[in-house]
């Protein structure tokens, strides 16, 4: 009895949950309830189920026996519900990782691999031997943080895109907006945003928090290897060659950390000024260095001569108050040909700021021209398109030209002063000399009465002779404002 009721109970389930799937449509694959075992080991027959709208979803893949429904035991009704009949299937792997074959797999000896490990799960390609071929989303079960994509394929999303904090791109993007180590940039704030410095002439740490400071600090100390004002604050050292030892005593530094030297005549051979060293091992007083981190210590094979200093700091740039101007040297070439001399002038291309009055040329190449040779002179600025020349900075400044006539041509050459990359100069105000001044003379009227009387500074007979006039001092000794008008703010440097 107890057995026809589970059928029966078993066949309106079904047909409650085939209507409610597919109502109307009869699939039937041959399958069976296979297994030791089914209430006392009863088979359940084609014959016990509707064959009206019966459809059979999936597959037994196992025995529902003993452990699940015990030998006479009655179903609880817990365990039917209103539906129909409920089976809750639950897989376990005692494997990390699911494989997935596919039809071409031997094409690239590659398979899909899906894995949870330590609370992280993973999607990558795996060989035939389960042996992890490349690494292509990982998602970490406790904070939703993400890896996803190739370093070396092609990545493409679509759609927008929301970036709730800040972005880091380590490679290089299109358009390119990424900034190398040592990009410059203005900034409206007193404190650098991460991964940036200050450029105030401050000292920082050659290492830093995981060596993020590295980078900077290497290509300065490449670029200033000689300069002590990006160097920091250093202490005189000596080394043993014997055992490829730097001595400086209680340095306190540890593994890893970076270092770089100086001295008055030879280094430690074959160190280099314009290297920054990573720290290979360390004693209390003593350190090794190598040229990468984790690599092999540095060889010394002298000690060197003179007075030697280890720096782990270097010096930012100090920004504060200065424009930048171009590294290199400036030269401003213009050849005329075929020009016919016009009051004393000659044509150019154009004037609005490359020929400046005061500008010293040397002029090549001339021909044609009568009092246009081959020589150094001085710019004197006609107009937009033409130029006169001048002996001496003061004939160009009091506008004394040389006289050029006919017709020829020539070769004017400017070369500006060379600035270093790191240079300093200019003032904020100058004080003028007299030296600065346009030679110059003043024109005197003196009043003269030989009879004498009042109102004239000089009177009677004076004879025959100098006199000396000493004129009224005017001016106030202060040095002039030489700045344009300027807007203040900060210049950051990329670590």
């Amino acid at each position: 009895m107890e057995l026809r009721l589970f059928k029966l109970a078993v066949a309106l389930s079904l047909v409650c949950f085939a209507g409610d799937a597919m109502a109307g449509t009869v699939t039937r694959p041959a399958k069976s309830f296979g297994g030791s075992s089914f209430i006392n080991g009863v088979v359940p027959l084609a014959s016990d189920f509707n064959g009206d709208t019966d459809t059979i979803y999936g597959e037994f893949n196992g025995n529902i026996d003993d452990a699940n429904i015990k030998s006479a035991a009655a179903i609880s009704p817990g365990k039917i519900n209103a539906d129909g009949f409920t089976v809750n299937v639950r897989t376990t792997n005692a494997a990390p990782c699911d494989y997935l074959d596919e039809t071409d797999q031997a094409s690239d000896l590659k398979r899909w691999g899906i894995c949870s490990v330590a609370g992280v799960f993973k999607i990558g390609t795996y060989s035939d031997a389960n042996v992890l071929q490349n690494q292509w989303f990982t998602l970490a079960r406790a904070d939703g943080s993400f890896n996803l994509g190739s370093t070396s394929g092609t990545n493409v999303v679509n759609g927008a895109t929301t970036f709730n904090q800040s972005v880091t791109f380590a490679g290089s993007v299109s358009p390119s907006f990424n900034v190398p180590t040592g990009g410059v940039t203005l900034y409206m704030g007193n404190t650098a945003p991460a991964g940036w410095l200050l450029m105030d002439g401050a000292s920082s740490s050659c290492t830093g928090a995981s060596s993020v400071n590295a980078p900077l600090c290497t290509q300065l100390v490449s670029l200033f290897a000689t300069n002590s004002n990006y160097k920091g604050a250093g202490t005189t050292v000596t080394s043993d060659f014997t055992t490829d030892e730097i001595i400086h005593t209680a340095h306190g530094k540890a593994a890893n950390d970076r270092v770089h030297f100086s001295t008055t005549t030879t280094l430690p051979a074959p160190l280099s000024a314009a290297t920054v060293y990573c720290i290979i091992s360390v004693t209390t007083d003593r350190y090794k260095v190598g040229t990468t981190c984790g690599g092999a210590v540095t060889d010394l094979t002298t000690n060197g001569t003179g007075t030697h200093t280890d720096y782990f700091n270097f010096i930012t740039p100090d920004s504060r108050g200065r424009s930048p101007l171009g590294t290199g040297q400036v030269t401003t070439v213009e050849t005329i040909t075929s020009v016919t001399a016009a009051a004393n002038a000659v044509a150019v291309v154009s004037n609005d700021s490359k020929w400046v009055t005061g500008m010293p040329v040397t002029v090549s190449g001339a021909s044609g021209f009568t009092g246009l040779v081959n020589g150094s002179f001085w710019i004197v600025r006609v107009s937009s398109t033409t130029i006169s020349i001048a002996s001496s900075l003061a004939n160009a400044q009091n506008g004394t030209v040389v006289t050029v006539t006919g017709t020829g041509s020539a070769t004017f050459t400017y070369t500006g002063s060379s600035r270093s990359i790191g240079q300093v100069g200019g003032e904020d105000a100058h004080a003028m000399r007299s030296t600065e001044l346009m030679a110059h003379t003043h024109d005197t009227v003196i009043g003269f009465n030989p009879a004498g009387g009042s109102g004239f500074p000089l009177a009677g007979n004076l004879g025959t002779g100098a006199v000396s006039v000493t004129s009224t001092s005017t001016g106030g000794n202060v040095a002039m404002n030489i700045l344009s008008p300027y807007f203040i703010m900060t210049y950051i440097i990329k670590l």
